[in-house]
């Protein structure tokens, strides 16, 4: 019996493509770096209800629209804002998308 044949596998011919398309970085809405919005956000920081409405939850909290600006919502009312941690805030701005587009009821 001839000596053991170990069967080798070849490299591999494939070589990962290249993505075709390159996503835009995020630039912040010119409303969010006014001084009054930045005012804004820091006295609502000190009232008593600084947490995620939904869960309760005070980490990497965002100062919210209640009615959205593009929905007619005024900007500078404190009483159009909320604060949402990021996963609620992403579900909110998310379902309001949708709306928008006639893609909800």
């Amino acid at each position: 019996m001839a000596g053991k044949r170990r069967l080798v596998s070849a490299p591999g011919r494939l070589v990962a493509a290249k993505p075709r398309l390159v996503s835009k970085p995020k630039v912040a809405e010119q409303i969010y770096q006014s001084p009054e919005w930045r005012a804004l956000r820091e006295a609502r920081r000190k009232d008593a209800d600084y947490h995620c409405v939904v869960c309760g939850s005070k980490h990497r909290l965002i100062l919210d629209h209640i009615i959205e600006i593009r929905d007619g919502g005024p900007k500078f009312e404190p009483k159009n804002t909320q604060w949402l941690c990021r996963v609620h805030h992403g579900l909110k701005t998310e379902a309001a998308k949708r709306t928008r587009a006639g893609l909800v009821g």
